[in-house]
């Protein structure tokens, strides 16, 4: 695994998920898609350590932290892969973010660019 998925999750999973449909503007009570989400979420981790090719450490190799804009480019991601996967998930969402993102229609390469692109070491590789 790569320095997101691996650092991301802190202090761990079930965490980063309840930060996550905070963020989604999701019902914390309302369980019924966690499984869903956690592979959303865990799936754009994994795209963003490809992607970003970033190891996040200083030139004596100790872990910097990971950028808030790299999580919040991986939360944007996974809602739109989640709301790709099961269309239900929007209509649980607030109306106002809903609009937000159906209005921008940020595609998940404008997400690549736009939260990660700074990041991104050794493109291509």
């Amino acid at each position: 695994m790569g320095a997101i998925q691996d650092r991301l999750p802190d202090p761990d999973i079930a965490t980063l998920l309840t930060e996550f449909k905070q963020y989604a503007k999701l019902p914390s009570g309302d369980n019924t898609d966690d499984f869903i989400l956690n592979l959303s979420l865990e799936g754009a981790m994994e795209q963003a350590d490809l992607f970003i090719n970033n190891p996040f450490v200083d030139g004596f190799g100790v872990d910097e932290s990971i950028p808030s804009s790299v999580k919040l480019g991986v939360f944007v991601y996974a809602i739109q892969d989640a709301e790709r996967t099961d269309p239900t998930i929007s209509s649980k969402r607030s109306s106002r973010i809903a609009e937000t993102y159906r209005s921008t229609e940020e595609t998940l390469k404008a997400v690549e660019e736009r939260y990660w692109g700074r990041y991104r070491m050794n493109p291509g590789l």
